[in-house]
């Protein structure tokens, strides 16, 4: 039954009863397959492809990281991997309400524009960034799924997590279709963020979003104010100098933890930044440290 045609019923309601969390590399292989469950399946590392016959037709959506997509009717599918990733995957079912439930879910979800957007499109597969935090979501659900007792609080707790999630859905349908800009910056912020210390130049960037470089250097400089190059150097700088004030690491190697291969060049950005080598600010930092404590302890030896 395609999801849809659920919305409107005041008899039957969806319930999770699948959860997967699992890491797969290239080797990995599936067979195309179909289930009556709707199924999301989230890319919380690395990008995947999943394969669809849709219409006799087959049709390969693409998953980036921090993205999902929403099978919403039993067609014949299979996941394709092409590199390392980890997917946290959710299938939900349609079963009859039990009749002494006052929580009527589909009629409520139905009340919503950007549910009724997606009806409208007639689309049985959606492919979408998270821009709402779903995969959070997702977890809750598989904490409570991993109960054993099933007690009408355990179904109250998941219809309220569905709920939740289908708004989530509903965002982040509206947000790609009326900030796309926004979306993939999202994405280029994600990335930076998580490989901080690798060689991820805008080339491999665009690369790995299927984006041009010149729109990528485009709607970074509109919407974050500086180049690319520039906000990765920011951020390596900000964790260099925890490092260099929570740690006794030598400076070198906190170079390398944050992406500099060349001392020359890391100190010589730090400079640029704060004013002052890595060493000098290092010195500065326990300095500091050890005013404060003199100071607490003055504090002290007055209050007694």
């Amino acid at each position: 039954m395609y999801f849809f045609d659920l919305l409107d019923s005041e008899s039957e309601t969806i319930v999770p009863v699948e959860f997967y969390f699992k890491s797969f590399d290239q080797d990995f292989s599936m067979q195309m397959h179909s289930h009556d469950n709707y199924e999301f399946m989230y890319a919380e590392s690395g990008n995947f492809c999943v394969s669809v016959i849709e219409n006799g037709e087959t049709v390969e959506y693409d998953v980036f990281e921090g993205g999902f997509i929403f099978i919403l009717s039993p067609l014949p599918h299979k996941l394709v991997v092409t590199e390392p990733v980890k997917i946290c995957n959710l299938e939900l079912a349609h079963k009859p309400l039990p009749q002494d439930c006052m929580l009527r879910l589909m009629p409520i979800l139905s009340s919503f524009e950007c549910i009724q957007q997606i009806k409208k499109g007639g689309q049985k597969v959606v492919v979408l960034n998270d821009t709402e935090n779903l995969l959070t979501t997702m977890l809750r659900i598989h904490q409570i799924l991993k109960t054993k007792f099933d007690t009408p609080e355990r179904f109250y707790q998941l219809q309220a997590q569905v709920l939740s999630l289908f708004i989530d859905l509903g965002n982040c349908y509206y947000n790609s279709k009326y900030n796309i800009d926004d979306l993939y910056v999202f994405k280029i912020l994600r990335l930076i963020h998580k490989n901080i210390a690798a060689n991820l130049s805008p080339k491999k960037i665009a690369a790995k979003l299927k984006i041009s470089e010149s729109y990528l250097f485009r709607i970074f400089k509109k919407k974050i104010n500086c180049t690319i190059s520039y906000y990765v150097n920011q951020i390596r700088i900000e964790k260099a100098k925890q490092l260099l004030a929570k740690t006794d690491h030598p400076v070198v190697n906190i170079g390398a933890e944050v992406g500099f291969n060349n001392r020359q060049y890391f100190c010589k950005t730090f400079s640029a930044f704060t004013g002052l080598s890595p060493t000098e600010y290092r010195k500065l930092q326990k300095k500091s440290e050890y005013t404060i404590a003199l100071q607490d302890k003055a504090q002290t030896f007055l209050e007694d």
